[in-house]
């Protein structure tokens, strides 16, 4: 949405676009103001055969070109542009977010630089030159430039726009939130901004602490007694900046889940702790370790790493995690995964794991999920995973449903509700509910 309105400003701002003939340009114009960028594109080269050294057009085409993804082909007019007007705004400003779009963020800097240089009040330059260093990841740099913008132009609805994006990027969501509302007073009718008090009202506080508890029933077999209610886990998340995450947890999970753990009353807690960090404005890394005590005395630790890339709309990620016994036993996990967001409302995923076990065979599992974005702070996710187990290669099966809901600035609970079944498994039912508190400015 951001990109549509880039392209309308860039088409708006070409100099005289009907000068020449009107009825063709104004209707590439509204073509792409309308966002039909391919009908937008041919009408302008239609344009261009007759009149080839039309700046209009190609400033036109340009722009279509950029809002399709197509780059080179957009730099291409613009050069055509430059050929003839050197220092042309349009051109400048329209090459300037060509290049950054395209990855190229030091080249877009330096021509909304050359642009300032020339014109040192030039509101699109500067906006650029703001976008330029949230899109590199310099989300603390991206807030002081918009609050600038926004300081000087305050009428300008893309000041507090922008603003409010490098505020989400910061984790500063309630400030954010304000920026946003600015932004939409000003221009009533921009809806590009409804993301960002969907996303606000669900972002994490710097500290936060989540206790969980719930109940186990497996299936009526002999002295199948259902797991006591109980803590199934402890988490704490600490942020010190956007990009850093510290993790800990106390997790129970394998207490309760196993029957003959739960029968005889056994606790083998497992604790971890983690790092997590965003780095390259789209990579997503994730390291850490945990121990646990099995009974009989056998110590285990674990190592766990994760990479993950967000690619516009879709994430891959890739992980592993290794268990190593005292006594010399060692398991290996790896796992390989899509995300899907089409739309702020929705997310889909699917992740394959494979388990490999010494003396017996690997485990396969696929998991799939949905995930129900409302506009309320509230998540639905449900899924199902199929699949063998590692010691027998037997099947395993289970169906599950997550809700979270964060209510009060951050803070929430959450529900979960999970059917495990198959002849490689003890058959189970497991509810469990918890509760987040969020601690520090957001």
């Amino acid at each position: 949405m951001m990109r549509l309105m880039f392209a309308m400003i860039f088409a708006l701002s070409a100099a005289g676009l009907g000068a020449q003939e009107p009825d063709a340009l104004e209707y590439a114009d509204s073509l792409l103001s309308a966002g039909d960028l391919d009908r937008a594109e041919e009408v302008f080269s239609t344009y261009l055969v007759a009149h080839p050294g039309s700046t209009e057009a190609h400033l036109g085409r340009a722009t279509a070109r950029s809002w399709s993804g197509r780059f080179d082909l957009a730099l291409q007019d613009y050069s055509a542009v430059f050929a003839t007007l050197p220092e042309d705004p349009s051109a400048l400003i329209g090459s300037g977010y060509a290049h950054a779009w395209a990855g190229r963020l030091d080249e877009g800097k330096r021509l909304f630089g050359a642009l300032l240089e020339r014109d040192p009040s030039n509101f699109e330059a500067k906006k650029g030159l703001a976008y330029a260093a949230l899109w590199g990841g310099e989300a603390a740099i991206a807030v002081q430039l918009f609050e600038e913008l926004a300081s000087q132009f305050p009428t300008q609805s893309d000041s507090h726009a922008g603003l409010a994006e490098a505020l989400m990027a910061a984790r500063r969501p309630e400030r954010a939130r304000v920026a946003a509302r600015r932004a939409e007073a000003i221009a009533p009718g921009r809806t590009d901004l409804h993301w960002i008090e969907r996303t606000a009202r669900r972002a994490p506080s710097p500290f936060e602490v989540s206790l969980t508890a719930g109940r186990t029933m497996f299936d009526g077999r002999a002295g199948a007694d259902p797991s006591p209610i109980g803590i199934r886990s402890v988490d704490v998340s600490v942020r010190p900046s956007a990009a850093l995450t510290f993790y800990g947890q106390y997790d129970n999970g394998i207490s309760v889940d196993t029957r003959a753990l739960a029968i005889g009353g056994r606790s083998v807690p497992t604790y971890r702790l983690a790092a997590s960090g965003v780095w390259g404005g789209r990579m997503i890394t994730r390291v850490g370790g945990g121990t646990r005590s099995l009974p009989g005395g056998d110590r285990q630790t674990l190592t766990e790493l994760d990479q993950a890339v967000v690619l516009g709309s879709v994430g891959l990620g890739a992980g592993w995690t290794g268990i190593f016994s005292a006594q010399g036993r060692q398991e290996h996990a790896a796992r390989l995964g899509a995300t899907w967001v089409p739309n702020p409302g929705w997310e889909i995923s699917a992740t394959g794991h494979l388990r490999a076990v010494p003396d017996g065979s690997n485990g396969m599992t696929g998991v799939l999920t949905v995930t129900r974005r409302l506009h309320a702070p509230i998540d639905v996710t449900s899924g199902v995973a199929f699949g063998r187990t590692a010691d027998t290669g037997l099947a395993q099966r289970e169906v599950f449903a997550h809700i979270v809901a964060r209510l009060w600035a951050g803070n929430g609970l959450t529900l979960t509700a999970r059917r495990q079944f198959g002849a490689g498994v003890d058959p189970f039912t497991a509810v469990a509910a918890g509760m987040t508190v969020g601690l520090g400015r957001r």
